[in-house]
């Protein structure tokens, strides 16, 4: 491990392959590597990413990751070392992590939960085939600096597409790699959430619903000039950052004199139950997936869900017009589609129907493990 900590970015990727080909010979452990970036904004311009690009789990059953600083592209001298004790019942506990103030406390549970389960789920694994490849890198900054391409796009091409590659929920699907399965790490994503979802019901069934589509949320992600809106990235569309994205779209649109009677659209917060009033929920993704996807789902109402570039866990099996009405990503016939909702009623009606009985089915206790396990075993060669 100590001779990763001084190598520079591009000679560190073929060491680190190197050196998890030698441990998986030498041992009976799991390698398993992680390039994970956790970004924060400091004043107007300075931007930070701490990055973990490597990681160890052994029969000692300790994970190590080493992490590195990224301020504004460059690599930092002083490495950042943290340990996570893998406990015999499976368990995890943080020994030493001077960088994790960093990390949110539950996205670090979430971390550890699906980190263990993607262990588990995978089993056995073929000789001379590394094991597990995490791409958790940050959606909100994925292309300003070079850091970023040179990671994902060189990376990914010579090492992580020999791997089972799992990619954080709501990152974009990169464009030098195919072969990511989607790993349900965020703090939304926890169980006691999907519990509280399944237990909530529409208080209004579908005749008592307002003929009229309606999405309410705020401007933009957590950032209001979010890296996602690259357009050399990964946007299939251009636009102005911060002006014409698809949610500040929707509100501009909603002021029309031809949206009355259609559309409801604001960025002011009203309570969830006040949404369910209406027969057609937009969603519309943010800096990630949209998160409104989830209890639109569950409720008794009809989805026109965006075409959008980050999704869930779940929505790769989503079907177009069985659960969901499909409205593009920039959102060019939204009113169209709504004008179509109006007009077929009772196909809405059952759409709706047919969305709720996809959320129970799929947010059940267990769900996403379920799922985890299901799509490595897919994986398994």
């Amino acid at each position: 491990m100590e001779d990763l900590l001084d190598a520079d970015p591009v000679n560190r990727d073929s060491q680190a392959t190197s050196k998890t080909s030698e441990l998986f010979k030498k041992s009976l452990g799991l390698v398993v590597v992680l390039c994970f970036a956790v970004s924060f904004k400091s004043g107007q311009s300075q931007r930070v990413l701490d990055a973990v690009n490597h990681a160890e789990i052994k029969s000692t059953n300790q994970i190590r990751l080493e992490t590195r600083r990224y301020q504004l592209g460059n690599l930092t001298k002083r490495p950042h070392i943290g340990i996570i004790e893998v406990h015999p019942n499976g368990n995890f506990s943080i020994i030493n992590s001077p960088e994790k103030g960093f990390v949110h406390h539950e996205f670090l549970d979430c971390l550890k939960t699906r980190l263990r389960s993607a262990v588990e789920a995978y089993g056995e694994f073929q000789e001379g085939r590394s094991s597990l490849f995490f791409d958790f890198d940050a959606v909100d900054f994925p292309a300003t600096e070079g850091y970023y391409k040179h990671l994902s796009c060189d990376y990914l091409n010579k090492v992580a597409c020999c791997y089972t590659n799992l990619t954080m929920i709501g990152i974009a699907n990169n464009p030098c790699c195919n072969c990511s399965l989607p790993l349900p790490i965020h703090p939304n994503q926890r169980e006691e959430d999907l519990d509280n979802a399944l237990a909530f019901q529409d208080p209004f069934n579908w005749t008592r619903k307002m003929d009229k589509a309606v999405w309410h949320g705020a401007p933009h992600g957590h950032h209001e000039h979010a890296a996602w809106l690259s357009q050399e990235y990964h946007l299939p569309v251009p636009y102005k950052p911060g002006v014409e994205t698809p949610r500040r779209r929707i509100v501009q649109w909603a002021t029309r004199s031809e949206a009355q009677g259609l559309l409801d659209a604001s960025f002011s917060k009203i309570e969830w139950k006040e949404i369910l009033k209406y027969k057609y929920l937009v969603t519309v993704s943010g800096n990630s997936y949209a998160g409104a996807l989830k209890p639109a789902l569950l409720s008794n109402s009809c989805v026109l869900r965006q075409d959008t570039i980050a999704r869930e866990w779940f929505e790769d099996e989503l079907e177009e017009w069985v659960h969901f009405v499909p409205v593009k990503y920039d959102l060019s016939d939204l009113f169209e589609k709504i004008e179509w909702a109006k007009e077929h009623d009772s196909e809405c009606e059952a759409i709706a129907k047919n969305g709720r009985t996809f959320a129970l089915k799929h947010f059940e206790k267990g769900a996403v493990d379920k799922f985890l396990h299901s799509a490595i075993q897919k994986t398994k060669k």
